[in-house]
C-alpha cells in the first residue's frame, strides 16, 4: 500500500533510542507497507526495514532531498509514499488515512501539524497493550506544534516534477514542498486534526550543525533559501482540503478562497508585475471583511 522512507541520522546515544522508537511505529502500523532507510547504517530495528546507501549528498555529507525522492521511487513497490522524518512516532490510524485520500483523489499530498513531546526512553510498539498505555498517558502530555513544522509527507509518483537538491533537515524544502503542489494544483489534504503525530524532542548537535540558528542562517540553510527563489513561505494553512472525522473537505470559506487569493502573488512570482497589483486589490478586500 505504501512506502515509508527517511534518512535517519547515525545511531548514537539520545537518537539511536529516538529513531528505533520512530521506525518501530511505523514497522507496526496495521496495512502492507515497506520501509525504505537511507543510511550507511545497517541497524538490526527489524529485517523488513530495506537500506540503501547510494544517493547523492553536498558538500557537508547531508543527503539531497532530490535524491531520496527519485531514488525511492524507483526502489519503491507502491504507488504511494511517505517521507517522513527519522523522529517521528504514528499513530494507529495512519494508514486508514492513507487509504481514504487514496479513495477520493488519483493524486494528492497529505500533510499535518505535529505534536512535541520529551522522551527519552524506549516504546514497545511491537506489544500492542503496551502502545495503547504508551498513546493514552502520553496524548495529554504533547504541545501542539505551528503550522511551520512539516515532518511528514503521503504523496503519489507524479505529485511533483524536478525537485531543487535541498538539503535534508534544513530550512524551506518542506514550505517548497506545498508550495510547488499548490501550484501543480495537487489537492493537498490537511489531517492535523484527525492524525495525533508524535515528534520527540532533541538537540542539533549533529555534524554540519552549530544548533537550531543553524537550520536558517547556517551555510546549508542559505543554500536551500536561495533554491528556493523568491517564493513565500507556505505550510499547512495552504492546504486545500480538512480531513475531520473519517472526512475529507474541501476548504471553500469565503475567508479561505480570499487567503488563497492573496497567496497567488507568491504562487506564481513570474507574474510579479500583475500579482503586486492583485495584492492589493486583496488586501482591501480582506482588511474590510
Amino acid at each position: 500500500m505504501i512506502t515509508f522512507f527517511s534518512a535517519p541520522r547515525p545511531f548514537n546515544n539520545i537518537f539511536s533510542i529516538i529513531q528505533k522508537n520512530a521506525i518501530s511505529s511505523w514497522i507496526n502500523l496495521n496495512g502492507e507497507k515497506e520501509i525504505l532507510l537511507f543510511s550507511d547504517e545497517k541497524k538490526t530495528i527489524d529485517k523488513s526495514v530495506i537500506y540503501c546507501n547510494s544517493f547523492k549528498r553536498n558538500n557537508l555529507g547531508t543527503p539531497l532531498i532530490s535524491s531520496l525522492f527519485n531514488k525511492a521511487k524507483k526502489i519503491g513497490s507502491w504507488p504511494t509514499f511517505c517521507f517522513i522524518n527519522s523522529d517521528i512516532i504514528l499513530p494507529g490510524n495512519f494508514l486508514d488515512v492513507v487509504q481514504s485520500c487514496n479513495s477520493h483523489f488519483d493524486n494528492f499530498l497529505l500533510i499535518g501539524r505535529r505534536n512535541d513531546i520529551d522522551l527519552k526512553s524506549k516504546i514497545d510498539f511491537y506489544d500492542q497493550n503496551k502502545t495503547k498505555v504508551f498513546w493514552d498517558n502520553i496524548i495529554n502530555s504533547a504541545s501542539k506544534h505551528g503550522v511551520w513544522g512539516i515532518d511528514y509527507f503521503v504523496f503519489k509518483k507524479n505529485t511533483w516534477g524536478d525537485i531543487p537538491d535541498f538539503a535534508i533537515g534544513r530550512f524551506m524544502y518542506d514550505n517548497w514542498l506545498i508550495w510547488e503542489a499548490r501550484r501543480r494544483h495537487v489537492p493537498i489534504i490537511d489531517a492535523s486534526e484527525e492524525l495525533f503525530i508524535l515528534h520527540q524532542n532533541h538537540g542539533y548537535n549533529t555534524k554540519g550543525f552549530d544548533g537550531e540558528n543553524s537550520v536558517r542562517n547556517g551555510e546549508e540553510g542559505l543554500e536551500n533559501k536561495k533554491l528556493f527563489g523568491k517564493a513565500w513561505n507556505f505550510g499547512i494553512q495552504d492546504s486545500t482540503h480538512k480531513l475531520i472525522k473519517g472526512k475529507i473537505y474541501k476548504k471553500d470559506s469565503k475567508d479561505e478562497k480570499f487567503w488563497y487569493l492573496y497567496r497567488l502573488r507568491y504562487l506564481y512570482p513570474e507574474w510579479s508585475f500583475f500579482m503586486k497589483i492583485w495584492n492589493k486589490i486583496a488586501r482591501v478586500f480582506i482588511n474590510y471583511l
